[in-house]
This record gives C-alpha cells, structure tokens and sequence, in this order.
C-alpha cells in the first residue's frame, strides 16, 4: 500500500468502513435485502455521494444472507447450463457443426418473439391477446423442434446421452402445427437432388413394382437388376450411374436354385449385394410376413444392423409380395393398409423398394388396385406377341405402365435370356423404335454422312421443313453439331447405343 495515493488509501479505508459495517450490525438488524439495500444506500450517500453509492452498494449487497443463500441455490443450475454449453460443443464437434445451426435457429426464433412482445405494446388490449396466442405458440414450435433435432444428433454421437427435463416431452406424438410449413419455407428448403438407382426409371427414395404371368421370368430380371445395380455397370439398356448397396429379399426359392441362378449370370462375386434367402428361414426361424407387424420391426432391425455392420442398403427388392404377405385378401383394398404404411415408411426412411408381383388374367398386376397407387413405376413383363417359346425360362416384353418423371428411352424393349458363345448366359435385347423422330435423321447422318437437309428427307420421306424442326432439336439436345450435318461424341453414342448399322 506504500505505493498507493492519498486518494486511494481514503477510497480503500472507506469501503473497508463500510464492509465493517455490513458485517457488524446493518444486515442482522435488516434480514430483508431491499430494506437493507435502501439504508446502506443512503449511509454511503450521506458519507460520500451518489455515484459512490452506486458502484458500492451491489458489491456489499452480495454478502447479505438472502442473496448468499439466492447465490447457492443457483449454483448448481449455473454448473449444470455450463455443463449443458460444453455438451453442446462437444456433439457441435461430432457432427460437423449441426448444433451451431440449431441453435442459431432457436436464437432467430427467440429475437423474433422478443420483436413481436416489444411491437404488441402499443396495441389494443384484444389485438394484444392475438399477438401474444400467436408468438407463444410459435415459440413453443421453435423450442420442440430444437430439442427434437438435438436429441437425434445427441443419441447419434453420444449413447448414453440423458436428456434434460426440458426436452423429455412426447415427441412421438407433437402437435400437427410443427409440420407446417408455409410456402416460403417449404420452396427455401435445402434438400437433395434426388439420385437415380437406374437412370431414369428407378429414383432412390422410391417405390417400384415389377409384375409379370408365372414363369415368365420376372425373378431373372430382378437378379440381373440387382447385380446391375451392385456392380454399377448397365441393366439392359438403361444406365445405372454408380454402385450401390442391395437387399435382395427372397420369399419362395429353393437355396440351390437361387445360387445357380445368380451364378449362372456369371457376375457378382465382389458386387455390394446382399441376399435374404427363403429357406433359411423357414427351416432355421420363421418365414417373413409382411402383413404381420412383428415382422416389419424385424425388417426394420435388419436394415439397421445392416446399416452398422456395412453400410444401409440403397435399393431393397421384395421377391415376392404372393409368398410374403400371408393372412390376408390380396384384393380387398382396406386390407392393404398395414402393408401400404410399412411401404411408405420404408421410402421416407431413403430406402427404394422393387416389389416382385403376379400378373393377374387381366394381364395387370393382381389384387387390389389401391397397391398401385402409391408406386413411383410400375413395370409389366409380357410374353413377346407371336412367340410362344422360352430360353431359360426369360423371354419377355418389358413396358412401362406407370412412371413418375422422365419417360425411360427406351420405353418398350424385348429381351431374352440366352447361352453364350463360352456358356455362360447372356442377354439379348431386341429394341422398339420408341427413340424421338430426329435419331432416325441422326442415324443417316451417321451412315450417309448427307451433305444437305435435302438429302436426308428424301432418305426418311418426310418434308423439308420436318426436317429441319428435327435438327433443331438434335442441336438443343447436343447430339448435332452447331453449323455443321455432324454428330458430336454424345450424339454418336446415342445413335451407336440404338441403331445397328443396318437400320437405316
């Protein structure tokens, strides 16, 4: 203190004066802290001046009874928020910075009430009660919303995760307001393009279905669909853009009959695809009945370890829906409805689902019609007109009776499943001019390599002025060069991938 001033030594002195007082006799004789508060006040003022006073009086005021024990009652929730704040951090950590954006959410919400209650003030008294109804209902969302998103992104990191108090509501059962989005909200959305499985019939996040008469070979197409999709290459003559994890669900087939199968494709052995055989079920456990509740929990389980164990499959197909939905009329409608909601939550959980059906003798898929409603496409497989012979027990027409989105090119093909020239199996395709007008145009471009517009409507005997709608389009496709009767590299594959030299 030597080095200390005159002044400060007469600040120091004074508030040890009055830290003495404090202790001696002013808060005993006044247990009430606002009374307390206004004598120690007006003892300070008297003795220095008001600014004094002000900057004293909340320091010693910290040693009364009534705050001290205020004090230790609000430490244990003071140490269990900051426990709360480094919770936060550490799940901020863990999932790339998604708390940090909940959170920023919470914070909109809670200035933008704030904004309302300051505006609502100078309103009428009923006008006043709307507003209030309004932001506290609001608010509620933004607060169930934050601890709903929070507590998947806690029990994703952290296991063991306790929720607190405020986030122990029933979020099984939320009011119907949180899922309301007006138009703005719903349009700003930042979600995901959605990806193509198989390009472009088959979107991820989908429900599909593939019907056929018995025996026509509809499991052989859905073998071949599923290796495609595992190994990433071409399924017939649609192209799959990447390699993709399968469940491959079998509901009837003999073991040996579905290894010579997937063997006798001559693919597959380093393909991300994984196969639920039938008969082990039924000789070891149970078989699966889609209709039974008991059994979609198992499906589900089994997507879950799965997702775990290797990684969750993308596509699922169900082969077929006859022998795995036991107990119920497959043409009432209103018995579908276990069987429909199981399907929907499948897709909206991301998976795409190819369900395996039976022709009836309308020659549409059988049973109740309400099981096509919610398809994304639907595929029919038809015996080739005029042809009543089989390969391998796989000859077939397949035709696109429903689709959501892009038209599949081509929409309409023939194949059939023969031996190769080293005895392994093959497929044949036999394509239908479904293709637009101009690739025809596009492929005596590539054969005659016509020097005039002229030229190639006397080849296809169409007018000029057709023709030269159909240049247009080649050039707005990118299949035609700009200023020249030539095919750019895309147009070539095009044409090369549809038209055999001698088409034209």
């Amino acid at each position: 203190m030597g080095n200390q001033s005159p002044n400060g030594a007469a600040r120091f002195s004074f508030r040890k004066q009055c830290a003495l007082i404090v202790r001696s006799e002013l808060f005993s004789a006044y247990p009430d802290v606002h009374d307390a508060e206004e004598v120690l006040w007006w003892r300070i003022a008297t003795k220095a001046n008001d600014d004094v006073a002000g900057r004293l009086v909340p320091l010693l005021l910290k040693k009364h009874p009534e705050n001290q024990q205020r004090r230790r009652m609000e430490i244990p929730v003071v140490e269990r928020e900051r426990n709360r704040a480094r919770e936060r951090r550490a799940i901020n950590r863990m999932t790339g910075g998604k708390v940090a954006i909940l959170w920023e959410r919470r914070k909109a919400a809670e200035e933008e009430r704030r904004v309302v209650l300051v505006a609502c003030c100078s309103q009428a008294r009923d006008e006043r009660s709307k507003t209030l109804a309004a932001s506290l209902v609001k608010i509620c969302k933004a607060y169930r919303q934050f601890w709903f998103e929070y507590r998947k992104l806690a029990k994703s990191v952290l296991p063991n995760w306790v929720p607190p108090e405020e986030a122990e509501d029933d979020f099984d059962d939320r009011p119907l307001f949180d899922f309301v989005l007006t138009l703005d909200e719903l349009v700003n959305l930042e979600l995901p393009e959605r990806e193509s499985i198989i390009f472009p019939f088959l979107p991820a996040q989908s429900l599909s279905m593939v019907f056929a008469p018995r025996g026509l070979g509809k499991s052989w197409f859905c073998m071949e669909l599923a290796l495609a999709v595992a190994e990433g290459r071409k399924f017939l003559a649609w192209d799959v853009p990447t390699i993709r994890r399968v469940l491959y669900i079998d509901g009837e087939m003999p073991q040996k009959t579905l290894v010579d199968r997937f063997k006798a494709l001559g693919r597959g052995e380093e393909a991300c695809l994984d196969v639920l055989p039938s008969e082990l079920l039924w000789t070891d456990d149970r078989p699966i009945n889609l209709n039974d509740r008991a059994d979609q929990i198992r499906i589900n389980e089994l997507l879950g370890d799965m997702a775990a164990a290797h990684g969750k499959p993308d596509l699922v197909i169900i082969d077929n829906l006859s022998s795995m939905t036991a107990g119920g009329d497959e043409n009432s409608n209103s018995e579908l409805d276990s069987l429909l909601r199981f399907l929907i939550s499948l897709r909206h959980k991301g998976y795409a689902i190819v369900l395996v059906h039976h022709s009836g003798k309308s020659g549409d898929q059988r049973g109740a019609s309400r099981r096509e409603d919610l398809l994304d496409t639907s595929i029919k497989l038809t015996q080739p007109k005029g042809d009543d012979s089989s390969s391998q027990g796989a000859k077939f027409t397949i035709e696109f009776v429903k689709t959501r989105g892009e038209r599949p090119s081509p929409d309409k093909l023939t194949v059939e499943l023969t031996t190769g020239k080293y005895g392994g199996l093959e497929w044949v395709l036999e394509r239908h001019q479904t293709a637009p007008a101009y690739m025809g145009a596009l492929a005596i471009i590539r054969d005659s390599k016509p020097s005039t517009q002229g030229a190639i409507a006397a080849a296809l005997g169409v007018s000029a002025p057709r023709v030269t709608t159909m240049m247009q389009q080649a050039r707005k496709a990118g299949l035609l060069s700009p200023s020249r009767l030539e095919l750019t590299k895309l147009g070539r594959e095009l044409v090369d991938d549809l038209f055999r030299e001698s088409d034209f």
